[in-house]
């Protein structure tokens, strides 16, 4: 059966802040951008126009120059036994919920739990990405126990939506970046009643989804089976993701 294991890796979260630093966009990083200290930004993008990388390379990589001042940094200001404890209650709580969100989530995907060593890291920012080829996401270590839960709940979404269906949408002709949009936006279903016992935040998506999540919710509602709701949207992209272009 699978499981997700939590972690805090120094490297993991010095490259969270190199990917925030060097390669955010407007969606939700501005609070984690706000947490680094400006000297900290200023190094990293010193020592990035000597050892250039891109955002592939960088997440797949165990080393780099540009995360120095980022460990440095992490190691003067966090406690390991502070994060490690805060690990602790989440994986303990989360083995309270973790078979059921499996078994409701495979329901409504209408597909199983793709088999993976699936890896949650703690990180110091507020940032959490997700990494669908290594399996693994990231969710704030100093969040509160709730939402740490619908952080993992959410992301662990995206992983598997990203695994069953992204050849599936690509090739009945959604673009790359309506497909993006789509995995942020049905999320919401996250916020149906069989998931009220685990997760007691609402998923409110990003800004610039907030019309097609409406869009999407009416699809769903039709008959609420996933197959024939991507069928639908993807029947009806043009007027979908219309709020979505630029």
């Amino acid at each position: 059966m699978s499981k997700i294991k939590f972690e805090y890796n120094l490297i993991k979260d010095a490259y969270n802040y190199a990917k925030i630093i060097l390669f955010s966009t407007s969606h939700g990083v501005s609070k984690s951008l706000d947490l680094i200290p400006k000297e900290v930004q200023g190094e990293v993008k010193k020592l990035y126009k000597l050892y250039p990388i891109n955002h592939s390379g960088l997440i797949e990589i165990s080393s780099h120059k540009i995360f120095e001042p980022v460990i440095a940094y992490l190691e003067n200001k966090f406690e390991d036994k502070d994060i490690n404890y805060r690990k602790k209650i989440l994986e303990a709580e989360w083995e309270k919920v973790e078979k059921e969100y499996f078994q409701l989530l495979s329901q409504l995907l209408q597909k199983p739990i793709y088999s993976a060593d699936y890896i949650c890291y703690l990180t110091t920012l507020y940032s959490c990405p997700c990494f669908e080829k290594g399996s693994w996401f990231m969710i704030s270590a100093f969040s509160s126990l709730s939402n740490q839960k619908y952080v993992v709940c959410h992301e662990f979404m995206h992983l598997q939506f990203m695994h069953w269906y992204k050849d599936y949408c690509l090739g009945r002709g959604l673009t790359d970046k309506e497909l993006w949009h789509l995995k942020e936006a049905i999320t919401f279903l996250l916020n149906e009643p069989e998931f009220n016992n685990i997760i007691t935040f609402q998923d409110k998506g990003y800004t610039v989804h907030q019309e097609l999540r409406e869009k999407l919710k009416t699809l769903w509602r039709k008959n609420k089976d996933f197959k024939d709701f991507l069928d639908e949207i993807i029947k009806n992209k043009q007027d979908c993701f219309a709020t979505c272009r630029g």
